[in-house]
């Protein structure tokens, strides 16, 4: 089936885009900034993870790849053209900018570079691709300073910031004390998403519930909490999970028994995404083989899934119609 699913428009949610990047351009930069790890073995070797624990290491490490806004240009550039390869037809990037700000990145700069990167890939291409961002702040992040950061982008009017999102491990509460974020992004009409429920017994979801967001990824621990299930299917919240990922991150055990279709039986709106296609080395096509293999989806399924995505998107009205006609007058015997 490979084949045909690589022709399917399709839509990626939560992109992760310091994990999109390729191996190969990983070690390039690795090499430029006279790491040791400037070779793609050793990039191999430094990302492999198994766990959360040794994930956040390996992510750590990642962030310190982007020094300037040159980087971030060349990188979105060679992510555009990745993401045109595999007909992804719209992506939505998460970027890190309180991390990038940390580390004294210009978070501004870089947002704007990484649109520098993706127009001229699609410049370069007859294939269609459309993408916003959603800024990044983890938890942790000093609320006065996530807000004065927001308010900064936010006064540049900076075209495809679509939302912002609150990620990375920590404690119940910790989202919440970012409500203020939240607060602001819904004034200036973008969206809200938060990182929870991949572990625990379904708090964070809760939490982030009631902050306002308008989309979750990860959401497997909503199962445990009955109350959690109504709320994101009475008021339609998408769930964006990412198999693969959640998979190698210890947090399920294997594909095959993914919660997902325990997630879809009780109602919940689910999309599927990559999370880090670099570091797991596919793309949202090898996500959607890898479904329908271990739990035997079919191609009008996957078809289902690709219109799932682009409803659940931060997506302009025209944009979304434009979207969900290439997936509906997809012909799968061409």
């Amino acid at each position: 089936m490979s084949t045909v699913v690589a022709t399917l428009p399709k839509v990626d949610l939560y992109c992760r885009f310091e994990g999109a990047v390729g191996i190969h351009g990983l070690a390039a930069q690795a090499g430029k900034l006279d790491k040791a790890e400037g070779d793609v073995a050793a990039v191999r070797r430094r990302l492999a993870f198994s766990d959360t624990e040794s994930f956040a290491k390996a992510h750590e490490w990642l962030l310190d790849l982007f020094t300037d806004a040159g980087t971030f240009e060349i990188a979105a550039n060679h992510f555009g053209r990745r993401m045109l390869r595999a007909n992804v037809i719209h992506n939505e990037l998460h970027v890190a900018v309180g991390e990038h700000e940390r580390r004294g990145v210009d978070a501004v700069e870089a947002v704007k570079a990484i649109d520098r990167g993706m127009e001229a890939a699609v410049e370069d291409d007859e294939r269609f691709l459309s993408w916003g961002q959603i800024l990044d702040f983890r938890r942790g992040t000093d609320p006065a300073a996530a807000v004065a950061l927001l308010t900064r982008m936010l006064d540049a009017e900076l075209p495809n910031v679509i939302g912002v999102a609150i990620s990375g491990p920590g404690e119940v509460g910790d989202a919440k004390a970012l409500a203020p974020l939240f607060e602001m992004a819904t004034k200036a009409e973008i969206g809200c998403v938060v990182e929870a429920g991949e572990t625990g017994d379904g708090d964070a979801v809760q939490e982030a519930l009631d902050i306002g967001a308008g989309r979750i990824v990860h959401g497997l621990r909503a199962l445990k909490k009955p109350d959690v299930i109504a709320h994101l299917r009475a008021h339609r919240i998408p769930v964006v999970i990412c198999p693969s990922l959640e998979v190698r991150r210890g947090t399920v055990r294997s594909l095959a028994t993914h919660p997902v279709d325990r997630m879809m039986q009780e109602g919940i709106y689910v999309a599927i995404a990559t999370g880090h296609p670099g570091l797991l080395e596919q793309d949202l096509n090898a996500e959607y083989e890898l479904l329908s293999k271990h739990l035997h989806w079919r191609l009008p399924v996957l078809q289902t899934f690709a219109n799932r995505a682009i409803n659940a998107g931060f997506i302009e009205p025209r944009l979304r119609f434009h979207l969900g006609r290439m997936v509906e007058t997809w012909d799968p015997r061409r």
